[in-house]
């Protein structure tokens, strides 16, 4: 940290009030609680004002003096316990006053715009009074519930404070505004441009009255990961803005995604968002879809190899929709499926397969069980136990693809620790187990 001292105003003032301040700074660099408490008088009038929230304290005497390097210098330390170097000061020395502009960010709080005067006195010329006015948020790693970092986000935006309303989003958030008026999107990804976006919203919206929509701030506000928030800012000429937040739960809470749309001006935003290739947005493998001839027997036989029925994903479907949507057939269709999945994911999505039993349009021709045949020719299992995998097949009366090797086929030379089972499952679809990655 760089303290910016005035050739005219620091020649004229008296080395002890230098000496003071030099102390009082190197307080600060070290986190030094009893060294910021020797900087004041033991008479000393401490008094603060956060312009953010409206709280005050004040702070007198030896006790008074001890108890703000204690709470002050805690607020500056980083996670590691080590004190910040994100700091800006510019003091000004007139006589025996200081006046000192600055910015400060630790991980635990962010102090913006904050103006101290600094009074000295005594035979050491120590600080006597001390009064300080900042914009101050406090920074939290979790949120105890979604609704209590909705509540946050709000209470920030109407506070018109950036610092605030970024600490409310997870690390890899998304956020995207569409502007129904002009069809315009725009949309940041990560809390940098999360915060260059609510830098430029709050320009629109700071001061202004929200007006909430009947019946969107309820105690129903939040529903277990999600929310959904309706209103509106007619000095701005925001109208029938709708958000729709998700948040990242794991004990963190905080906002993954929101999802705005709204009727009014365009933000004046520099964002420059780089273009996503592909590559960029698929996340990972989510299912595929296999189609059989019987669909009980199908689950059964995928059940045996560790799948499992995801609730709520699968039945009876008869509908033009679907068949068009996803299938691209003008019939109506008729079919009855299943999702199953295996293995497990940090996020809850496990790797899946679609089972599918066409009843209309009828099922037709047959599965491939050439490997060299164009499309899906396979997929494969990984699994630590592949000869007990080959036995329990081997009894369940499955069909090999190689029957006459008798087990597991080991794959890259005989120093190889790798090994494949390739097999069919009830309708000839070709899949197998693999040892050894």
């Amino acid at each position: 940290m760089a303290v910016v001292k005035s050739e005219t105003t620091s020649s004229a003032v008296d080395p002890k009030i230098i000496k003071c301040w030099d102390d009082h700074i190197n307080a600060h660099n070290a986190v030094d609680i009893n060294a910021m408490a020797a900087t004041y008088t033991d008479d000393c009038h401490i008094y603060y004002y956060n312009v953010a929230t409206g709280e005050n304290r004040e702070f007198n005497g030896i006790e008074g003096k001890m108890a703000f390097a204690v709470e002050h210098l805690n607020s500056l330390q980083m996670k590691n316990g080590k004190p910040t170097t994100d700091m800006d000061i510019k003091p000004f020395f007139n006589g025996n006053t200081l006046f000192n502009q600055w910015n400060i960010k630790s991980d635990n709080y962010s102090y913006a715009d904050g103006a101290d005067t600094f009074i000295f006195g005594g035979p050491d010329m120590l600080i006597t009074h001390h009064y300080q006015w900042y914009f101050g948020t406090q920074l939290v790693e979790r949120f105890e519930t979604p609704a209590k970092c909705l509540e946050a986000f709000q209470t920030f935006i109407t506070l018109n404070d950036v610092t605030g309303v970024v600490n409310t989003f997870s690390d890899d958030c998304v956020v995207s505004f569409f502007n129904t008026s002009t069809n315009t999107r725009i949309e940041a990804n990560g809390l940098d441009e999360v915060d260059k976006l609510y830098t430029a919203f709050l320009k629109l919206v700071g001061g202004r009255t929200i007006t909430v929509a009947e019946g969107s701030v309820n105690n129903n506000l939040t529903h277990g990961d999600t929310a959904f928030y309706a209103y509106a800012v007619d000095d701005a000429g925001i109208k029938k803005a709708n958000d729709v937040y998700t948040f990242s739960g794991s004990g963190e809470n905080k906002i993954k995604k929101l999802w705005a749309c709204y009727e009014g001006p365009d933000f004046d935003v520099d964002l420059q968002l780089a273009p996503k290739d592909l590559k960029d947005l698929t996340r990972r493998l989510l299912h595929f879809n296999i189609n059989v001839t019987d669909l009980e027997k199908s689950k059964n036989f995928y059940k045996s190899l560790g799948f499992v029925e995801v609730p709520g994903f699968g039945g009876i479907d008869k509908s033009t929709d679907m068949s068009q949507i996803y299938f691209g057939k003008p019939e109506e269709t008729d079919l009855e499926f299943v999702h199953m999945k295996i293995g497990a994911d940090p996020k809850g999505v496990e790797t899946r397969i679609d089972i599918v039993q066409w009843k209309g349009p009828a099922p037709h021709g047959v599965s491939k069980k050439d490997p060299t045949s164009l499309g899906i020719a396979r997929f494969s299992l990984l699994t630590d136990e592949i000869f007990k995998a080959y036995d329990l097949l081997k009894d369940a009366g499955v069909t090999f693809v190689v029957p006459e090797n008798n087990g597991p086929l080991q794959f890259g030379g005989k120093d190889s620790s790798i090994y494949l089972l390739p097999f069919y499952d009830p309708d000839g679809n070709m899949l197998q187990f693999l040892q050894g990655l």
